[in-house]
């Protein structure tokens, strides 16, 4: 019984150690220290960060940041398309922390999704698709099933959506929004077609 205990404070102990080691790094984010990187979203503003905890969570954010180290400028400045300085925001602090608040996800899980597909952060990936799959409904099933054919892997998001959908299927495919979708995505159309056949 005392071993089991010693075990369980020992656990404690290193969970502890863990979160104050995280939240050490944050802490170096937000309050800019030793930084040697800066990031700049499309609409001009930046974020100054951590090369070397970018690239090793990253391997895209790796490649990029060799291709732009021919500089000597002790400060890289490197340019990030296609994501807000407000997602890139809390792209970088899940980096640095491995967490983001419901509240985030609710916010930004569209945009956190993409960042995280593209930059290949596998475990954002995860939770936002995770925050998709809960929150599916017959009337957002559509735009989840659009989200998911812009991934490198959709399959996920993909099955969930047509499932839902072929559920609903009375609902879904005789509304006007669904006129509008398969005009859109012929080649969805056809994957929605099929999940109703399989399923009736």
């Amino acid at each position: 019984m005392k071993d089991a205990l010693k075990s369980s404070e020992q656990a404690t102990q290193t969970a502890c150690k863990r979160s104050t080691y995280l939240n050490e790094l944050v802490e170096a984010f937000r309050r800019s220290l030793y930084e040697d990187l800066e990031l700049v979203t499309d609409d001009g503003l930046s974020l100054r960060t951590h090369g070397v905890i970018l690239t090793s969570r990253s391997q895209v954010f790796r490649t990029m940041l060799e291709l732009d180290s021919d500089t000597h400028e002790k400060c890289l400045r490197t340019q990030v398309p296609d994501i807000g300085h407000n997602e890139l925001k809390l792209l970088i602090q899940f980096i640095y922390s491995g967490q983001i608040t419901v509240e985030d996800l609710k916010d930004h899980a569209l945009a956190l999704l993409m960042a995280a597909d593209k930059f290949n952060i596998a475990l954002l990936k995860e939770i936002c698709e995770t925050y998709f799959l809960q929150t599916l409904t017959a009337s957002n099933a559509l735009d989840v099933l659009e989200l998911a054919a812009r991934l490198s892997s959709p399959e996920l998001l993909e099955e969930a959506a047509l499932s839902a959908i072929a559920k609903n299927y009375k609902l879904i495919t005789l509304s006007n929004e669904y006129e509008e979708f398969a005009v859109k995505n012929p080649l969805l159309s056809v994957k929605v077609s099929r999940s109703i056949i399989d399923k009736i």
